[in-house]
């Protein structure tokens, strides 16, 4: 009996599977298409075609984790909050589950990875992450302009990824952020910042 072979999602959904696999035992230095190919139980040309180095394969496997993970992209979360408040923390408790997961792998990543056609992927992540975050904000403001809680969205792009930098710092400098930091970080900086006549 001659075996299925696997297409679209359920193919890439394998390799993904196995390249987290991999990188969760042997980091990005140990991580090969070969090897890739061998547990995902498919060809090294499937992979090849798609990829053009681990390292970009990686940070594909690690977006489709926190994608699992996050039930969607950030940019598709449904705001529910009454209040500028209540869909900050909705959003940035989303955003800490992208960082949590990012942060897992960082080390590897970054260390391991370093290289100057490596870079080029992460900044095209990061400009790319950057115009989601501040498509989220935007749609955050809109709320609050509606809610009149503002008068209008004039905010700057810095000002509108404030949020999304700090969080980030934290993964860079590998420190956890409790809910009541958050919190705070909410009510002592963003809400007077956001609020501001």
């Amino acid at each position: 009996m001659t075996k299925k072979r696997r297409h679209g999602e359920e193919l890439e959904n394998a390799i993904f599977e196995s390249t987290i696999a991999i990188l969760d035992t042997d980091g990005l230095e140990g991580l090969t298409f070969s090897k890739v190919a061998s547990l995902a139980k498919t060809s090294r040309p499937v992979i090849y075609r798609r990829w053009d180095s681990p390292f970009s394969l990686a940070l594909d496997a690690i977006r489709n984790k926190i994608r699992k993970e996050n039930s969607g992209h950030l940019q598709d979360i449904k705001l529910n909050g009454d209040h500028l408040k209540d869909d900050l923390l909705q959003v940035l408790r989303r955003y800490m589950v992208v960082i949590n997961t990012f942060s897992h792998y960082y080390a590897s990543l970054f260390l391991a990875g370093a290289s100057q056609e490596n870079d080029t992927v992460l900044d095209n992540l990061f400009d790319y992450a950057d115009q989601e975050d501040i498509k989220t904000m935007t749609l955050i403001f809109e709320r609050a302009v509606a809610r009149k809680e503002i008068t209008k969205d004039n905010f700057s792009d810095e000002v509108k990824l404030l949020p999304f930098e700090w969080l980030r710092y934290h993964l860079f400098t590998e420190k956890n952020v409790s809910e009541a930091q958050l919190q705070n970080f909410i009510e002592i900086v963003l809400l007077p910042v956001y609020t501001q006549k």
